[in-house]
């Protein structure tokens, strides 16, 4: 629980900063640009991934917990797959090639990291015989 919240204070205290910034002194680029209005549809699927986001940060931390760290590791980066498919559904932007690969690479990961077996299970049926 306690890093689940440290995480959204985190991220929290960040957006922060960045609408203050906005506000105070708004630019061009894309952090800084002014303010816009946003759609009922940007909001619902804001929303959306704010509590799916919500339910998965926690349940990654409970992962940690229970699970071995190298094989949670890589399911984590499962996020930046999600975040290739927001950010088509939120802003229209396309996945280029470089990013493609990295989806293909974190993919097999999970693929041979979910096959191998559980070396802590051999272990302690060793010492238990």
């Amino acid at each position: 629980m306690a890093l689940a919240l440290g995480v959204f204070a985190t991220i929290g205290l960040f957006s922060l900063g960045v609408v203050c910034v906005t506000a105070f002194a708004p630019g061009e680029t894309f952090l800084i640009r002014p303010w816009a209005p946003v759609t009922l549809r940007f909001l619902w699927l804001t929303l959306f991934q704010a509590a799916g986001g919500v339910i998965a940060v926690t349940l990654i931390a409970q992962a940690y917990r229970i699970g071995r760290p190298a094989q949670v590791a890589v399911f984590e980066y499962s996020f930046l797959v999600f975040a290739a498919i927001w950010g088509l559904a939120l802003w229209g932007t396309a996945t280029d090639a470089t990013s493609w690969i990295g989806i293909v690479i974190i993919i097999v990961s999970g693929l041979i990291v979910a096959r191998l077996p559980d070396v802590r299970a051999d272990r302690q049926v060793k010492i238990q015989t």
